[in-house]
């Protein structure tokens, strides 16, 4: 699967992508800050990985950013609603446990490092994660799975735990939809590329 992955980057022109937002932004690759927020915070036990981005191909993604020359890669992910219930369910606990880590990108938890962010349109997000926000390459990895709201969890929904938290938004007295947050999230600071372990 690593060499069919290989080929895929290849077919679709990911580095290309990168050259041209370096281009853009007047930066050398060396100096790109690449953020790749993967899925695996849905994940519970490691007989069953369908919920997570496949940890091999996750650093197989690092390892092919760092050869086209970008030094500073991070793995972003947000906690989500099991830390209310269950014990270590920080990011860091989670991708130990799911193996997730490799020398070619550091861990970052999405929900520690909220910083304050005026969305100019519409509502429902006023944070964002730095790490996210100042990438200069920013890749959404998810997952094909199933979701209790969506038909089907894609790369779009994949980015909903990068500003604050979906489930600060349910209210007793109002309905607050997560898909308005993301899209003001998606409005304002976008991926600039996309992969779907699927």
């Amino acid at each position: 699967k690593l060499d069919l992955f290989r080929r895929i980057l290849q077919d679709s022109e990911c580095a290309m992508r990168i050259k041209e937002r370096a281009q853009e932004l007047g930066k050398p690759l060396c100096e790109m800050r690449v953020a790749i927020k993967p899925a695996f915070m849905m994940g519970y036990h490691r007989k069953d990985t369908s919920v997570i981005t496949d940890p091999l191909l996750l650093g197989e993604l690092a390892k092919y950013l760092h050869e086209q020359g970008c030094a500073a890669v991070n793995v972003i992910e947000g906690r989500n609603i099991y830390d209310r219930f269950f014990r270590n369910r920080t990011v860091a606990e989670v991708a130990r446990y799911f193996n997730i880590s490799s020398p070619y990108y550091r861990i970052v938890d999405a929900t520690t490092e909220q910083v304050s962010h005026e969305y100019p349109r519409g509502m429902a997000q006023y944070s964002v994660a730095r790490t996210w926000r100042d990438a200069d390459f920013r890749i959404t990895f998810g997952k094909m799975r199933s979701h209790p709201i969506e038909l089907a969890h894609l790369t779009a929904g994949n980015l909903e735990w990068i500003g604050a938290r979906s489930d600060e938004y349910m209210f007793p007295e109002r309905q607050a939809e997560r898909e308005t947050a993301i899209v003001m999230l998606l409005d304002e600071l976008p991926p600039h590329f996309a992969l779907l372990d699927a």
